[in-house]
This record gives structure tokens, C-alpha cells and sequence, in this order.
């Protein structure tokens, strides 16, 4: 006898389950590449490429959590503005355009990259 959807099939739950986790999985790979390209401009600035691929990756994986934190705290805000009034979302996009190189190069935390205010930018 065949099971209807409603009987709670337990192959239903799989799909969402496998979504949710692949969107995750998605984000922090971002986050991690985003910290990755930041180290690796940060080796090549300093005058020499002496980094493989794989060193670049474990430089910047300390940095995931924080990296994580100051793009969802930067996109919660970012939002907020653009949605009550767009020239808001405008301005906090521009001065917060590099919170992951302070997070990465300067060693900062996620709240402490904020602090930096225009002056990276302007």
C-alpha cells in the first residue's frame, strides 16, 4: 500500500532539509572566499607571492566567523536602509564597501571593523 503525502511521508522532509543545508554551506563557502581573496591580495601586496592556494585558504579560515558576522550584520543594516529610505542603503554601502579587508588585514573583529567609520573609503 502506497503512502500519501499527507500520512507524513518521511521523503518529504529530505528536499527542504538538503536545501537548507546547501544555502548554508553556500554562505560560508562566500564568506571564506571572500577572506581568501583578501589574503591573497594582501601576499601579493607585500612584494612577493609566496603563498599556495592551500596556505592562502588556512590564513584566511580564522577569519570565516568574523567575516560571517560583519556581512550579515552589514547586509541586515543595508537593507533596513535601502528599504525606508534608499539614499540611507546607499551611504552605508559605500562606507561598509570594505569591512572584510579591515576584518582580514587589520585582525579586527566583526563589531570593531565598524568603527573604522569612512575614512578607508573616502
Amino acid at each position: 500500500m502506497r503512502q500519501s503525502p499527507a500520512d507524513g511521508d518521511a521523503r518529504s522532509a529530505p528536499p527542504v532539509f538538503g536545501s537548507l543545508l546547501g544555502s548554508i554551506v553556500e554562505l560560508f563557502a562566500a564568506f571564506l572566499l571572500q577572506a581568501t581573496l583578501v589574503k591573497a591580495v594582501q601576499d601579493v601586496r607585500d612584494g612577493r607571492a609566496d603563498l599556495s592556494i592551500g596556505e592562502t585558504v588556512s590564513a584566511a579560515t580564522p577569519y570565516i566567523w568574523s567575516v560571517a558576522a560583519a556581512s550579515i550584520l552589514a547586509g541586515i543594516a543595508i537593507t533596513i536602509g535601502l528599504i525606508l529610505i534608499i539614499v540611507p542603503g546607499l551611504w552605508l554601502i559605500t562606507i561598509w564597501a570594505v569591512i572584510i579587508p579591515v576584518v582580514v588585514i587589520e585582525r579586527s573583529g566583526a563589531l570593531a571593523s565598524y568603527g573604522q567609520g569612512p575614512g578607508p573609503v573616502v
